[in-house]
């Protein structure tokens, strides 16, 4: 069985109904256990890089400017397959989640952030949305949902 998680920090201390969110992307690694050349976001999944659907599903929540995405391993690849369209932050060294986080920290304008992996490409803009809702009426300061994928038939049988 294998899971993911998606979360949202507040770094706001007063609650307001529509807090200003910007979305985080974390793309900066190797996808060592893969066995791949290339960086995991970029990934074929029926065509298309499997970061492209998540991007796809993230244009539709409303938020404070482009999406952040963390990019590190073959970086310049990784832009030129993505395009301008986003803001890019650096990190030099993958040194895990918190530190990918870090380097996007100067990027970052907005009271919330939703910190996304993106090799993710089953998040939906709805399943977002419905998280944002949850933090924000209970004015959480951590917020985030988890999926547990029973096999990897079906709908998952391309990985």
């Amino acid at each position: 069985m294998r899971g993911f998680f998606v979360f949202i920090i507040g770094f706001s201390l007063v609650y307001c109904l529509h807090m200003s969110r910007q979305i985080v992307i974390l793309a900066a690694g190797k996808g060592t256990r893969m066995a791949s050349p290339i960086p995991k976001v970029l990934i074929s999944l029926r065509g298309q890089p499997v970061i492209k659907y998540l991007l796809e599903e993230v244009q539709k929540v409303p938020q404070k400017g482009q999406p952040v995405i963390v990019v590190g391993f073959q970086a310049e690849t990784v832009k030129q397959t993505l395009g301008p369209h986003y803001t890019y932050a650096f990190q030099a060294e993958q040194n895990g989640t918190s530190h990918a986080l870090l380097a996007a920290k100067n990027f970052v304008s907005s009271e919330n952030i939703i910190v996304l992996y993106g090799d993710m490409p089953f998040i939906t803009s709805g399943s977002l949305q419905d998280l944002i809702k949850l933090h924000e009426s209970q004015a959480g300061k951590l917020s985030m949902f988890t999926a547990i994928v029973p096999s990897f038939t079906g709908d998952y049988q391309d990985f």
